[in-house]
Parts: structure tokens; sequence; C-alpha cells
């Protein structure tokens, strides 16, 4: 909707993803949906979600990968392309609990564990989402991030001042270290680069990557 499109990030990232579509042969196609802070609310945009992804899966076929810019309608999203078939590459905020327990009606049956953000409660919910994934047959064509990004800068942020109190890192930020103190959340390479604006480099912005996770069968416990 315009009003997130009017972010230079957001325009910004949707640009990439038109200019790779086009090198790779794959046709983008722009939908804009109601803006939740709009009269129809939150509701009216999820529901507006919950109508359009089966036109569209209809229109352009299973093969159709959905994204959206909006934190309200990932769950949405997800229940709608994975009753219909199609593909979610990512939500707008990689984790594995934004969107996918509510919209795959995931419970747990103790209520510690919804919080739990360590590696081993979230491979338990990692594991609940690709079972219920692969019920509705769509593993390999749901991917997100193996941990989830806030909790992350949160907790490496954190590691990241302990160091500096200790004098172990100087007052200039040290790229290495804080990149160490999230691959340490991760367990895995986190990689970060300056954002840059109009040729303006902001060394200090970070943008963060890592590896994604697609739902498969290995991430499925006994």
């Amino acid at each position: 909707f315009p009003r997130h499109m009017s972010i230079v990030m957001l325009a910004a990232r949707r640009q990439l993803m038109i200019d790779k579509c086009e090198e790779i042969g794959i046709e983008f196609y722009d939908a804009q949906a109601p803006d939740p802070t709009s009269d129809v609310g939150v509701p009216g945009a999820q529901m507006f979600i919950l109508e359009d992804v089966p036109k569209l899966v209809d229109r352009f076929g299973q093969d159709t990968a959905f994204f959206s810019t909006n934190c309200s309608m990932q769950t949405p999203l997800i229940k709608a392309a994975a009753d219909e078939g199609a593909i979610y590459p990512q939500p707008c905020c990689p984790s594995p609990y934004h969107g996918f327990p509510s919209a795959l009606g995931l419970t747990s049956e103790d209520s510690e564990e919804e919080t739990d953000y360590s590696i081993e409660g979230m491979a338990k919910v990692i594991s609940d989402t690709a079972k219920a994934l692969k019920e509705k047959g769509v593993l390999g064509r749901f991917s997100t991030w193996p941990v989830p990004v806030a909790m992350m800068n949160t907790v490496a942020s954190t590691e990241y001042i302990i160091e500096w109190i200790n004098g172990n890192v100087g007052e200039e930020l040290d790229i290495e270290v804080l990149e160490e103190k999230m691959a340490e959340y991760a367990n895995l390479a986190v990689a970060t680069s300056s954002y840059t604006e109009e040729g303006l480099e902001i060394p200090h912005f970070r943008l963060i990557m890592m590896d994604f996770l697609t739902y498969g069968e290995e991430h499925i416990l006994d």
C-alpha cells in the first residue's frame, strides 16, 4: 500500500526484487493491499489477503511466490499460501515465530515453550511448523530465518555491550565482534553491511543477512 511503499528502504527492496526477476526471467506482479491503518483496519486488510491470494493463484498458478511488507498480513498470507499450495519465500521480519504458529494453528502444551527463544526451543517450533507444512503438501516452498532477527539483535547487542564494559572492544564499532555475537545466537554465520542511501554510507546502520531456513523433512524432530 502507498504509505508503506513511501518508505525508502521498502521501495528499494521492491526495486531489487523487480530487477532480479527481470534478470532470471520471473514475472513480477505488484499487488496493492488495503492499509491496515485505514478505515478497513487490520481485519479488513487480513480479509483482503485471504480472498486475494486464491484469485492470484488461479491467475498465475501455484508456483507464485507471495511477499508482503506488513506484519499484520503475514498470518493470513501464510495461511492462504499454504492452503493454495503456493510459495512463501520469507516473512517481512524473518523469524520462525512470525505468522507461522497462528497461521498453521500450532499450539504449545507448555505455555513456557511459546516464549522460548533458545535454539532448542526454536527447534521444537520449527519442527511443528514443518510438520504442519508437510500436511499441507508445501514442504520446500516456505522459508524464514532460523532465528527471530529482533531477538538476535537484542541478545547480540547486549553481549556486545558487555564486551565493551569489560574493555574488550573500543569506542569504535567492531563489526567482527558484533557479527560473532549474532552468530553465537543464530548458530550459523551472520554477515552485515553498511546501509547506503544516495551514495552516503552509514556504517553504524547495519543490514543483516544469514542463510534462510527452508522448511523440509530434515527439520522434523522424532
